[in-house]
């Protein structure tokens, strides 16, 4: 059904849409404008700053959510790809960001998104940040895999696993140190070693039946020698991080 009355100098026209279906009606109204003195239609309405002040629709900013699951971004979790560093909210995300990485810088670039530079660096860098001397990393365990791998550490240095698994039980066995850890799904525990004084790469496996693939599920242990990290400061590459911190007003835990 179709209905049109003139209001002043504008004339509305009304066109009632009824859909049927599994018992329900759908009542949709749909208004349509135009100037009864041009004959025209008015032009689409526009979205953003282009339509308000002239601007781009997207003006630049820098990046606050994550790529692959919409939450806030934890600076300690992060990929780069081309000079680009890309943040996360999981430890997961970035083994999602992996398997496409430039539809996903794209998406953020196309949102108006500035991305920071990677630094620049001629090596690998540890994982997680450095907190008062212990290195914290967000470790998970999935089928059939780990996350962050490799696992990258300062020889010599104390290092606190913050584990969780995604899915099922797994276990964390380190080969070298005396690490065989149980981890379930939930909130993350605490799994702290210090890493071994000989660089190298360490096997690790999860010790905990998880399906057909646990015999493939590897990950390694990277320790890095302290002449390279010497040699990278030197250079004046930074290897570690630092926590950001905390909001003004908060207190810390």
């Amino acid at each position: 059904m179709r209905t049109t009355a003139s209001i002043g100098r504008r004339l509305v026209t009304t066109a009632f849409v009824v859909v049927t279906g599994a018992g329900l009606a759908l009542l949709v109204e749909i208004a349509l404008a135009q100037s009864c003195c041009s004959g025209t239609a008015p032009a689409a309405a526009t979205s953003g700053a282009s339509a308000t002040t002239g601007g781009d629709a997207n003006p630049a900013h820098p990046q606050t959510t994550c790529p692959i699951e919409g939450g806030k971004i934890n600076k300690a979790i992060f990929a780069d790809y081309q000079g680009k560093r890309v943040y996360f909210c999981c430890a997961g995300c970035p083994e999602e960001f992996k398997k496409d990485p430039a539809k996903y810088v794209k998406k953020l670039e196309d949102d108006g998104i500035t991305l920071d530079k990677a630094p620049a660096t001629q090596g690998p860098q540890p994982s997680g940040v450095l907190k008062d001397g212990v290195r914290q990393v967000d470790y998970d365990a999935f089928r059939f895999g780990f996350s962050p791998d490799p696992l990258i550490v300062r020889a010599g240095e104390r290092v606190r696993l913050q584990v969780t698994s995604r899915d099922v039980p797994h276990g964390i066995m380190i080969a070298g140190i005396s690490i065989n850890a149980a981890v379930s799904p939930g909130p993350r525990k605490a799994v702290e070693f210090t890493a071994p004084a000989k660089p190298g790469k360490y096997p690790i496996e999860c010790s905990l039946f998880c399906g057909i693939g646990h015999g493939g599920m590897k990950g390694s242990l990277e320790v890095l020698p302290a002449k390279y990290v010497k040699a990278m400061e030197a250079k004046g590459i930074v290897l570690d991080r630092t926590p950001e911190p905390p909001p003004s007003g908060s207190q810390s835990k």
